[in-house]
């Protein structure tokens, strides 16, 4: 038994069977007798007290001892006899026109009339309302001509849910009328849902001119109390409209009783929704020209791809839709992402794009493909395009941007809404209504690719919300050869929009009124609940998956419906020709202006000639471009500053209650600045972001566990450990831009993917994301390959995101060991056989402006420190991958003193052996170790142990681009070196070996092989296909024999070599 009041706790103890349904009704007082005994000695009984009416009849009851006039005549009574103590089956007076047991029951009227409920708030000003109490229902007097009976009701009502819940299963949403069973459909969907239709809960066609009452207390659309009685016919019709006709809707998934009351105001409307003459108009326009777009390219460029949208022509309309009416509604900008289908129809006829020049690309004039550095390009419907367009209608401006993005289907979803968060962030749109992220989907890849599902699980997470994004869906109802079951689990493609309680709007492609409709509504809903809202758009692929592609060879049945079906525009035009709104001169007009204006921009683009391929938005164009020379520049600060931001952001306040360890980190980082030694790695990082906060960047760093740190060295976040507060440590900081540091959820791909569009809005953010472990970095590979190493080069846009892997051996395992070095530096473009001399002379320009991105390994808190801060005050962004630090996090040997941070100081490229003095002349060093990361330190410990000072140790901390310059000044020095080592703790066919050795190769040969040395000797593990051994033991014998092997003299191949030819023999 449910809770309730104790003044109504007696009478639940006597419970029924009558119908969950059946109760409300009854206590509404506006139905005649039944018949039925069993219902008759339930009223009798006072049997409408069931367990599942309790929290109705509570909120009832709430209601009447606030006032008693709020509430219906027959709870009055019930309510007064109940506190006067009657017993229970006594209490219930039954209102008139209800009969028990054959006999009329009269009640007393209450004192004072029913009030008149005032109105609700709407959204939607022509829609029914919700009402705020229980207490608007409708006198006996106004149903005098309402008979009905408790069943009927009760029937109405679950009839309505039906529709509701399950409308869309039988909406009219496919054009092509293909059979709704696999292979066309899902296996998860049938020819026809159960429930629903007048005829499935028992009524007949006598019933369909009868007048029904189906309101119900606060509820909205059909059953608001708000409607007046209607025929059954009437109550059908409305349903079958607004829930089979060309838009299905799922929503009543949804928990949250707001958004399905928003649903049903939207479209349970006295009418359905109405266009206007002049916007029907314009409808037929904005289809006429996105499908007259696919027809003129398809007859000038026969044989080039295009990926057409041929078929669903109406996401052009649906999409200026919603443009126009964010234009209206305040909208500031509007980030889009979307898949190469459609792409150049969208860039025309929505973005705006110059179509000349459009068509020159299709000719192959492009700007591309030049002299200079970057300037590959990439093919037309790859491409993207970014301006401020003057909406005519709304009389503004209106900043659109669709990212350019690879074949990698989805992959660009999570750049949109890392775009937008940043831009929300630089324009101040803190209530996220004015910076409007559109994520445009195909049908096989929504249901198949795993980013999707990570994307959309961020949209609600604090750290990367952006108030929502509208998904649109072009549901061509096939892959690439691919039926739907064999591409989706589901009813539908869309039905991962459920996992996070969003709307779902099905709608036939070809009626351009309702893909208006469910655009605007979309648009509204976005605004209002500031949640992701999602559009399947059902139509279909005209052609194969590219124009040149023969489709029936797989699909035969699906391409005859397609052949014989006339184009939307055809469907369109006859539709309002038949309603008189326009006639066949109207159409053959528009159809011509339309023709000739794309014939036209045809003839100019012969001749066209682009103006260049770089042309950044205003925030990057103080940016230099790859060919221009970019100024170098120190990175130490003064050391008062250090010192100020450093204790600012270590004292934590005195009334939070640490974690002891964490108090002690802050206490021993305190001790570090006021001595001026042993910075260690938190220290060092956290320096770099209060001064670059100070200087006026944005920094921003996400990744999981980020706020502490995998290896718990970071703590920016303190949680005190007596009450439920926590403290950011950098908050004691006044700046102007603002630190974030936040978990994320556990994804890589999609995580990554927002950090690099946040980078890519602006170039004042030092945009970082930190994968837990280095490995986990490869569930993000789509998003390296195709956007971080290859992006500037494909699109001609920089990039400064910072990626921070994890990496070193440390006898933990195959696992969490190696962070894949060899793999970044396969993706780098610079050269192994042209040595670039880079330095700090001004006169030079930096190699690393024509290369691709920067790989750095860190050995000292002063060298990450520099790294990060060179990384923003350059005058140009490339993307820098760093192979963070494990073990060296609490290693004494690897910290800095403050002197390194401080003015005059920089980031060192390469580390010879004599930065920090030598304890023999360079005439005695025999032998010359190159290495890289924390390998260093056990070959420094190894060196200092037993004395071989003859041997020197030179450290690469950027290995690309390969600082050749500083490496050929190294060896230079020491004219008597025997050999020269690379050593490393990664296997021979992984780390930096394959890529270092060559360049080691290419220096000694532009030195002309000093003392016969032509290549480098390698010191390390053996080939592998794991990355580390799993037993510690093997791991610390594996250690010695690269120690060992790196000492000795007479070692000049490597051990396991020797292992080889003694099988072999």
């Amino acid at each position: 038994m449910l809770q309730c009041s104790k003044h109504l706790a007696p009478h639940f103890k006597r419970l029924s069977g009558l119908p969950a349904m059946a109760y409300v009704s009854v206590l509404q007082g506006r139905f005649i007798t039944t018949t039925r005994p069993r219902f008759q000695s339930a009223l009798a009984a006072e049997s409408f007290l069931v367990g599942e009416s309790s929290p109705y009849i509570e909120q009832m009851y709430e209601q009447w001892k606030k006032d008693n006039t709020s509430v219906h005549a027959s709870w009055h009574a019930y309510f007064t006899n109940v506190a006067n103590g009657v017993p229970s089956g006594q209490a219930f007076v039954a209102p008139p026109s209800v009969t028990v047991a054959g006999a009329p029951m009269q009640m007393q009227m209450p004192p004072h009339p029913l009030p008149t409920p005032a109105p609700a708030t709407t959204v939607f000003p022509h829609a029914v309302g919700t009402l705020p109490s229980a207490g608007s229902l409708m006198s006996p007097e106004e149903l005098s001509g309402v008979t009905q009976t408790v069943h009927d009701t009760s029937r109405i009502i679950q009839m309505v849910r039906g529709y509701q819940s399950r409308g869309h299963e039988l909406a009219n949403i496919d054009p092509l009328g293909q059979p709704r069973r696999p292979p066309y459909t899902s296996v998860a969907r049938t020819e026809g849902p159960m429930g629903i239709g007048y005829k499935y809960y028992g009524f007949t066609e006598a019933d369909l001119d009868k007048v029904y009452d189906c309101r119900v207390p606060a509820m909205s659309g059909f059953l608001s109390p708000e409607r007046s009685p209607r025929t059954l016919r009437e109550i059908v019709q409305r349903l079958e409209e607004t829930y089979c006709g060309p838009v299905g809707i799922e929503y009543m998934h949804i928990s949250d009783q707001q958004v399905c009351n928003f649903v049903r105001q939207a479209v349970e409307t006295p009418t359905k929704y109405q266009m206007s003459p002049e916007l029907r108009k314009k409808i037929f326009v904005r289809t006429a020209r996105a499908q007259l777009f696919e027809n003129f390219c398809a007859t000038k460029f026969s044989t080039s791809k295009r990926f057409g949208l041929d078929g669903c022509e109406t996401l052009i309309v649906g999409m200026k839709a919603v443009v126009k009416k964010a234009s209206k509604d305040g909208v500031d900008a509007i980030v889009l992402g979307m898949p190469h289908r459609g792409r150049l129809n969208m860039l025309m006829n929505v973005m705006h794009k110059p179509m000349q020049q459009m068509m020159g690309e299709f000719q192959g004039v492009t700007g591309f493909g030049g002299t200079e550095w970057g300037n590959t390009g990439d093919v037309k419907y790859h491409l993207g395009i970014e301006y401020d367009h003057w909406d005519q209608d709304s009389g503004r401006y209106i900043h659109m941007g669709i990212l350019a993005n690879p074949s990698h289907l989805e992959a660009v979803n999570p750049l949109v809404a890392g775009q937008a968060r940043a831009q929300q962030y630089f324009s101040g749109d803190t209530n996220r209504d004015k910076v409007l992220p559109i994520v445009l989907h195909g049908d096989a890849s929504f249901a198949g690719q795993g980013v999707v599902y990570e994307t959309v699980q961020m949209s609600k997470l604090p750290n990367y919300s952006v108030g929502g994004t509208i998904h649109i869906v072009a549901n061509n109802q096939i892959g690439f050869t691919t039926y739907p079951v064999d591409s989706s689990s589901g009813k539908y493609c869309t039905d991962l929009a459920k996992s996070i309680d969003a709307p779902i709007f099905h709608v036939n492609a070809d009626d351009p009124e309702a893909v208006t409709f469910v655009a605007e509504l979309a648009l509204d809903f976005r605004q209002r609940f500031h949640q992701d809202v999602f559009i399947d758009l059902v139509g279909y692929r005209r052609y194969g998956h590219n124009e040149l592609d023969m489709p029936k060879f797989t699909n035969p049945h699906m391409y005859t419906l397609i052949s014989r079906h006339p184009p939307v525009l055809d469907v369109y035009g006859q539709r309002l020709t038949d309603e008189g709104l326009i006639d066949q001169h109207y159409v053959e007009d528009v159809k011509k202006n339309i023709v000739d204006f794309y014939t036209g921009e045809y003839e100019k683009s012969k001749t066209f000639t682009p103006t260049g391929v770089y042309e950044y938005q205003p925030q990057w164009r103080h940016m230099k471009k790859p060919h221009e020379f970019a100024r170098p520049r120190l990175t130490g600060v003064e050391l008062d500053m250090l010192k100020d931001i450093g204790m600012k952001i270590s004292k934590l306040p005195d009334d939070l209650n640490p974690h002891p360890t964490i108090a002690k980190t802050y206490r021993s980082r305190v001790e570090a600045l006021e001595s001026g030694e042993n910075i260690d790695f938190g220290l060092g990082e956290a320096l770099a972001y209060g001064t670059l906060l100070t200087d006026g960047f944005h920094v921003r760093l996400t990744g999981q566990d980020a706020q502490r740190g995998t290896f718990s060295h970071r703590h920016a976040v303190v949680h005190d450990q007596t009450i439920e507060k926590t403290y950011f440590t950098f908050s004691a900081l006044k700046t102007p831009q603002k630190l974030e540091i936040g978990n994320s959820n556990l994804s890589e791909f999609a995580c990554l993917g927002f950090e690099t569009g946040y980078a890519l809005e602006h170039p004042d953010t030092l945009s970082m994301w930190e994968a837990q472990f280095g490995d986990f970095a490869n569930g993000a590979q789509v998003v390296f390959d195709q956007f971080i190493t290859s992006g500037e080069a494909k699109w001609n846009k920089q990039c400064g995101i910072v990626v921070l892997l994890p990496h070193g051996y440390d006898g933990q395992g195959p696992e969490h060991s190696s962070a894949r070095i060899e793999r970044f530096l396969q993706a780098c473009d610079d050269r192994e056989d042209v040595i670039h001399p880079e330095s700090w002379d001004v006169a030079k320009r930096s190699v690393i402006q024509q290369h691709n991105i920067q790989v750095v390994n860190c050995t000292s808190p002063s060298q990450l420190f520099h790294v990060l801060r060179r990384q923003m005050h350059r005058e140009f962004r490339k993307p820098l991958i760093i192979f963070s630090p494990k073990r060296m996090l609490k290693m004494r040997a690897a910290f800095s003193t403050l002197d390194e941070f401080g003015p005059g100081t920089r980031f060192f490229r390469h580390i010879p052996n004599d930065r920090f003095g030598s304890t023999v002349a360079p005439e005695e060093m025999k032998r010359l170790i190159f290495c890289s990361g924390q390998v260093f330190y056990d070959l420094l410990a190894f060196r200092e142990k037993n004395q071989l000072q003859h041997i020197g140790i030179s450290r690469v901390e950027q290995l690309s681009p390969f600082p050749f310059d500083s490496v050929i000044n190294e060896i230079q020095k020491y004219p008597n070196l025997q050999d020269v080592v690379w050593a490393q703790e990664e296997p021979m066919n992984m780390g930096p070996w394959f890529y270092c050795s060559k360049r080691l190769e290419s220096s000694l040969r532009y030195m002309g092989c000093p003392n016969g040395i032509q290549q480098p000797i390698y010191v390390g593990r053996d080939v592998s296909s794991s990355p580390a051994v799993g037993d510690a033991r093997v791991h610390t014998e594996e250690l010695n024999t690269i120690l060992n092997d790196a000492f000795d003299l007479d070692h000049r191949v490597n051990s396991y070599y020797h292992s080889y030819i003694k099988k072999e023999a």
